[in-house]
């Protein structure tokens, strides 16, 4: 079934496209394309391109956009253009048009994500991510998913390969693929997002590998963690920060990746009060990784 999808495209600054790519996540949409992102990238500008279900208020979704451009523009931050850009586009369309986006990526010592459309040779101890981002959120590009994949190579990388993980809001799958080639035994992923589920079950096949994986929500879960991943929203972390704990063996480890960086404050303050010790913190551009062990 070919379904219509409705793409945004906002010209801005990089700064205001990171807010902005928050803000269309919040409102539903299901993919978040910013530019041609590459690690270090230190572009003034960049095209923000959201991808929503055709029922949408696209009219209503586009005045907040507008809202919060001119809102950081009183605010003193360079917005650029402002221009916002509305077209409908089919599924198999929007599948192929991710392709111009995403390339042979290197993340960490030994991380090589690999599109499906793209060739490589593999050097010596390359770690190779088969990968084809299809319509989840979670291509491996985005700062916040190199964070965590670098952080993940960190605690994984000859240590710890029987710890009990999870991959909360696992999207495309990249973090527990990531988890499997490390060595990590016991994976399991879950996302509330049918789509994500569907698109990390073919990646899991398409890197032979044998995942837990199913459909749900933190409280679905019937285990307790050594390490959960949750490469979430802000607000997701802060909604779920009272029922972490449980969740966590002693000494468990919680990744918290996907926050903006004006919003860490919020989320220290919302795990450290539910008992959770912080550990470290990582940066990348506008984005924060947070890591948390239980006591």
């Amino acid at each position: 079934m070919n379904n219509d999808w409705t793409e945004i495209s906002v010209n801005t600054t990089t700064i205001v496209g990171e807010l902005i790519s928050e803000f269309l996540l919040e409102e539903g949409a299901k993919g978040i394309v910013l530019g041609e992102w590459q690690p270090n990238d230190v572009s003034e500008y960049t095209i923000v391109k959201a991808y929503l279900p055709e029922e949408f208020n696209i009219e209503d979704i586009s005045q907040k956009i507008q809202g919060k451009l001119n809102f950081y523009a009183e605010s003193g931050l360079n917005v650029g253009a402002r221009e916002i850009l509305v077209k409908t586009v089919k599924e198999d369309d929007w599948s192929d048009s991710w392709k111009k986006y995403f390339h042979v990526t290197r993340i960490g010592k030994h991380l090589v994500i690999k599109p499906l459309w793209e060739d490589y040779q593999a050097q010596k101890e390359d770690l190779v991510i088969n990968f084809d981002p299809g319509m989840a959120f979670g291509t491996g590009t985005h700062p916040s998913t190199h964070l965590c994949i670098e952080k993940i190579e960190e605690i994984f990388t000859n240590n710890n390969s029987d710890y009990n993980t999870l991959d909360l809001g696992t999207g495309s799958g990249v973090l527990a693929i990531t988890m499997d080639l490390l060595g990590v035994k016991k994976i399991t992923a879950i996302d509330i997002d049918p789509v994500s589920v569907r698109t990390a079950k073919e990646n899991f096949e398409l890197n032979k590998m044998n995942i837990n994986l199913f459909q749900g929500q933190l409280k679905d879960c019937t285990e307790k963690y050594d390490f959960i991943a949750g490469n979430l929203l802000a607000q997701i972390i802060e909604s779920i920060a009272e029922d972490l704990p449980q969740y966590l063996n002693s000494k468990g480890l919680f990744m918290g990746a996907g926050i903006i960086n004006h919003k860490e404050e919020d989320v220290i303050n919302a795990l450290t009060k539910h008992g959770l010790i912080l550990k470290d913190k990582k940066y990348q551009g506008d984005w924060v990784l947070v890591l948390f062990e239980k006591p």
